[in-house]
C-alpha cells in the first residue's frame, strides 16, 4: 500500500506512523476499562454505600492523579515516555482488578483508588507526550485531536457493556473481565517502547513548571486550558441532573455530542489546523458559551441538541491546540513537563467543576450559573482575539 507524500510528512518516520496506530489502539483499550468504572458508584450501593461515602471512594483519585501527573514530566526526563505509560497502565490494572475483591471494605477501597488514580495520571500524561513525538508540526493537532478522542470514545461503549455485565451476570468477575483490556494495551505498547531512544544521562529537561506557569506568552493559554477544564467537567456532573428536571432524554445531549465530538474530530480538524491558534482556540471558546446560553435560553428539545452540537464542536477544537499550544515551543526531547501542565491544569479545571459547580448552584440557582458559563468562554475568546498573540 503506497502512503500519500502528505501523511508520510505527518509523521517524524515511517515506523513512527505504524506506532501512532499501536498507541492510539493502546489508549483506546485502557480507558475502556477506565470508562467501565461508571459502573462503580452502582456496585457500592449494591453493597450498602452510603451516597456520601460513594461520592468520596470515586472522587479520591484525583489527588494521586494530580500529583502523577506533575510527576510524569520528571520521570519522561529520565526515561523512555512509553515506559512511563506502561508503569501508569499497570497501576491502573492493578487498582481496578483489586475492586473485585475489596469492594466491600472502605479502606481497601480507598486504596485501590488511590493505585488507580495514580495510574491514570501517568498514563495519559506520557502517552500524550509519546504521541507528540512520533508527529511533526505540519498537522500535529490534527493527529494530536484525534489521538485524544481516544480518550473519550470509550464512554460510548465501556458503562453500556459493563451494565450488560450487572444485568446479565452480576458484579462476579466484573473488574476481572473489563480489566482485560488494559492488559491489551500494555501488550501494544511493548514494541513500540523497545525503539524509543532513551534520553541522555544530561538530558535537557526544559524549563521548571514555575517557568512554564509563569510565562508571559502562555499565561492565557494556561487559563483558557483551566476553563475549558471547568466547561468540559460540568457535563458530567450536572447535565444529567438538568436533563432530568426538564423531562429530556439523556441522548439529547450526551449522545449528540459524543456523535458531534467524533464527527468533527476526524472531520473539522482537517480544515482548521492551519488557522492561527488563537483564532481557533477562540472559535472554540465562543462555541462552548452558545452551547451553554443554549441550555440556559429554553428548556426545549431542539435547544438541547443544539447545544450539544455546539459543545461537541467547541471540545473538539479547543481543547487540541490547547494540549499542544505551549509545548510547541520546545524540542520535542523537552516538551514532558510542558504537556504534563497542560494536563494537570484541563484536569484541575474538571475537576473542580463538581466542587464549585455545586456551591455556585446553591448560591445562583442553576439557571444563572449556566447564563454566567455561556458568557464567560465568549469574553475569553474575544480576549485572545484581542491580544493576538501566539507564542508558542
Amino acid at each position: 500500500m503506497t502512503v500519500p507524500a502528505g501523511v508520510e510528512a505527518d509523521f517524524v518516520s515511517p515506523r513512527a506512523r505504524g506506532e501512532y496506530v499501536a498507541i492510539s489502539a493502546a489508549l483506546f483499550l485502557a480507558w475502556f476499562a477506565w470508562s467501565t468504572q461508571a459502573m462503580l458508584a452502582v456496585v457500592l450501593a449494591q453493597e450498602g454505600f452510603e451516597p456520601a461515602m460513594i461520592g468520596l471512594i470515586i472522587g479520591i483519585g484525583i489527588i494521586p492523579s494530580q500529583i502523577a501527573t506533575l510527576t510524569a514530566g520528571r520521570l519522561m526526563a529520565r526515561t523512555r515516555p512509553l515506559a512511563v505509560a506502561i508503569t501508569g497502565f499497570a497501576l491502573m490494572l492493578a487498582g481496578h482488578v483489586a475492586l473485585e475483591w475489596v469492594r466491600e471494605m472502605w479502606v481497601p477501597l480507598f486504596a485501590a483508588r488511590l493505585v488507580q488514580g495514580a495510574g491514570q495520571g501517568l498514563g495519559v500524561t506520557a502517552m500524550m507526550v509519546a504521541c507528540q513525538r512520533r508527529l511533526t508540526d505540519r498537522r500535529m493537532v490534527y493527529f494530536f485531536g484525534m489521538f485524544t478522542s481516544m480518550l473519550s470514545l470509550p464512554n460510548v461503549i465501556g458503562p453500556p457493556v459493563a451494565e450488560l455485565y450487572l444485568e446479565g451476570i452480576g458484579t462476579d468477575g466484573l473488574f476481572l473481565v473489563t480489566g482485560l483490556p488494559i492488559v491489551v494495551a500494555i501488550a501494544l505498547l511493548l514494541r513500540p517502547v523497545g525503539h524509543e531512544t532513551p534520553p541522555p544521562a544530561r538530558a535537557a529537561q526544559g524549563p521548571g513548571y514555575l517557568a512554564l506557569i509563569t510565562h508571559p506568552g502562555t499565561r492565557m493559554v494556561h487559563l483558557l486550558t483551566v476553563a475549558a477544564g471547568f466547561l468540559w467537567g460540568f457535563v458530567p456532573a450536572f447535565l444529567a441532573l438538568l436533563l432530568l428536571q426538564r423531562g429530556l432524554p439523556a441522548w439529547s445531549f450526551f449522545s449528540v455530542m459524543t456523535v458531534t465530538l467524533f464527527g468533527s474530530r476526524f472531520g473539522l480538524l482537517a480544515g482548521v489546523h492551519a488557522l492561527p491558534r488563537h483564532v481557533v482556540v477562540a472559535g472554540g471558546m465562543a462555541l462552548y458559551g452558545l452551547a451553554y446560553l443554549l441550555l440556559w435560553a429554553t428548556p426545549a428539545l431542539w435547544a438541547t441538541i443544539a447545544a450539544a452540537i455546539a459543545f461537541g464542536l467547541g471540545h473538539s477544537t479547543a481543547f487540541p491546540i490547547l494540549s499542544v499550544w505551549s509545548s510547541m515551543r520546545f524540542p520535542s526531547a523537552e516538551r514532558g513537563r510542558a504537556v504534563a501542565l497542560a494536563q494537570l491544569l484541563f484536569s484541575g479545571g474538571s475537576g473542580m467543576a463538581p466542587l464549585a459547580g455545586g456551591a455556585l448552584i446553591q448560591i445562583f440557582g442553576l439557571s444563572n450559573l449556566l447564563a454566567a458559563m455561556g458568557l464567560v468562554p465568549l469574553a475569553l475568546g474575544g480576549l485572545i482575539l484581542l491580544r493576538r498573540r501566539d507564542r508558542a
